[in-house]
């Protein structure tokens, strides 16, 4: 990029001395600088269009790849339209490790019946979001097996279609594309009408927040849609899910990241949006799976407890001391904030009260 710059400074350089002698005008010398400008500016513009070309090409070569990975999943052979899911879902001796070296789940087994939520608590690296992963067919039981059984048929029986149209999932980080908020709800799906999308957003309770964006459910979203905050993200992947009634709703952490406005609003209208659905959450915040109807604990892969919240606490266990160090530390934060905002009060008060002192002696 010096290049022009370093051209121009030569050729003034240069001109100093003929200029003096009145070898040459300035205009003669200005009308040079110009000449040498425009044979220069294409030159930049083909070296530019070559790394452009190169970029691409490397961006090729890796799509190619991607093209021709072949699937470690295989897919089942029972179709979409085969397939109901009508009593529960069952883990039975289930292990799973993504390297050689660490297992990550050992012997897991539980059941969830129609309709029942689950809850899923546990440690950071306990296993949690594998549990997911594998019922969603990203990945397969392994090492000692185990099987993942919806009303006694294994998962791996099914086509992706057929498991994962019966599934819902809300997780943590949410991803938006460029387009308008419609397309994002029913995810380009022409088969979804707007009214569907809107009843969704009725139910969610975020119809209000939609009708406050520019183009309301138009609103064209930028990549990743960084045109909104986290929390309005976060809102429109719950209506994003409810839009396609899905019967098993997974939500891996869906709440831990937005604020307890937020949070509250999705709280009141969790009801709905769990009502008749098969439901598994995962969630560090115990105080959002309280009313669940199961809960199951893990700890370094393995499951140690398992009941519904009183159950667990009566256990005296794992679940009773993850509870009671979450309210704890609820309890800490509380307490330190009355406490800033006792001082600030104080505060307020001494300096009305040093004002009114200066007034009087005024």
């Amino acid at each position: 990029m010096l290049a022009p710059q370093l051209s121009i400074a030569a050729i003034l350089y240069l001109s100093v001395g003929w200029i003096r002698n009145n070898s040459i005008t300035f205009g003669t010398v200005w009308m040079f600088i110009q000449y040498v400008q425009s044979a220069i500016h294409p030159l930049f513009m083909i070296s530019e269009q070559i790394g452009e070309i190169q970029r691409s090409m490397g961006a090729a070569d890796r799509l190619l790849d991607t093209l021709e990975t072949k699937p470690q999943v295989p897919e089942g052979r029972i179709a979409f339209e085969n397939f109901q899911f009508k009593n529960s879902i069952t883990f039975k001796d289930v292990t799973f490790a993504y390297t050689k070296e660490k297992t990550v789940l050992h012997n897991v087994s539980f059941t969830i019946e129609k309709g029942k939520s689950l809850a899923i608590v546990g440690a950071t690296g306990s296993g949690k979001t594998t549990i997911i992963s594998l019922l969603s067919r990203f990945y397969d039981p392994n090492v000692n097996g185990g099987k993942i059984l919806i009303d006694g048929i294994d998962i791996k029986d099914l086509t992706f279609k057929a498991l994962r149209s019966k599934i819902g999932l809300i997780l943590q980080d949410v991803y938006l594309f460029p387009g308008s908020v419609l397309d994002n709800l029913r995810m380009f799906r022409t088969d979804i009408g707007e009214e569907q999308v809107r009843s969704a957003a009725i139910q969610m309770d975020i119809e209000n927040f939609i009708e406050r964006l520019p183009n309301s459910i138009y609103t064209e979203l930028v990549e990743d849609g960084k045109n909104l905050s986290f929390g309005e993200r976060q809102l429109l992947s719950f209506a994003r899910a409810l839009t396609f009634n899905p019967e098993i709703l997974i939500m891996d952490e869906a709440t831990s990241s937005i604020d307890p406005e937020t949070e509250m609003k999705i709280q009141r209208s969790m009801n709905k949006l769990l009502k008749d659905r098969t439901a598994i959450i995962i969630a560090h915040r115990l105080s959002t799976v309280q009313n669940a109807d199961k809960i199951i604990v893990l700890d370094k892969g393995e499951l140690v407890e398992e009941g519904n919240h009183q159950e667990l606490l009566a256990k005296n266990g794992l679940y009773f001391n993850l509870y009671t160090t979450q309210m704890l530390t609820t309890t800490k934060d509380t307490s330190a904030t009355e406490d800033a905002i006792t001082d600030a009060d104080d505060e307020v008060e001494e300096v009305k009260s040093i004002i009114k002192d200066e007034n009087i002696e005024e």
